[in-house]
């Protein structure tokens, strides 16, 4: 039993796990079906959010509804998504940075809206109206 354990931990690779999946029939996918192990990547590492997840193209997404519960800048993930998107060739709307000038001082929501992007509704948890 430690002879396994010391093995598996020595060969473990961050972000795997068992593939539950395998050589499971009726899914129409093979990149789900043909692995044993599969990796994983927390959506969160790079931005904080699941914006690139949600994001895809395929997705067809409208709306977001963004919401900041960090300690600092309450635009990060934000101007973050906006970053990414700009250097991936994803649409996104236009962040005004003139909006985003009082990080301590919020407004309760902002809402940005793009041409063949969806509309960003962006809150803060600490802002102006609910925590004066």
């Amino acid at each position: 039993m430690l002879s396994k354990t010391t093995y598996d931990l020595l060969h473990w690779k961050w972000g795997t796990i068992s593939n539950f999946l395998y050589k499971c029939s009726g899914i129409d996918t093979p990149e789900l079906v043909n692995e044993k192990v599969i990796s994983l990547v927390d959506a969160g590492i790079a931005i904080n959010c699941a914006y690139p997840l949600v994001l895809r193209p395929d997705r067809k997404v409208k709306l977001i509804l963004s919401f900041d519960y960090g300690p600092f800048d309450p635009f990060q993930t934000l101007k973050q998504a906006a970053k990414y998107c700009e250097e991936n060739c994803i649409p996104f709307p236009k962040v005004d940075e003139k909006l985003l000038q009082d990080p301590d001082n919020p407004s309760d929501c902002y809402i940005f809206r793009g041409e063949g992007a969806p509309t960003v509704m962006h809150f803060p948890l600490f802002n102006k109206v609910n925590c004066p």
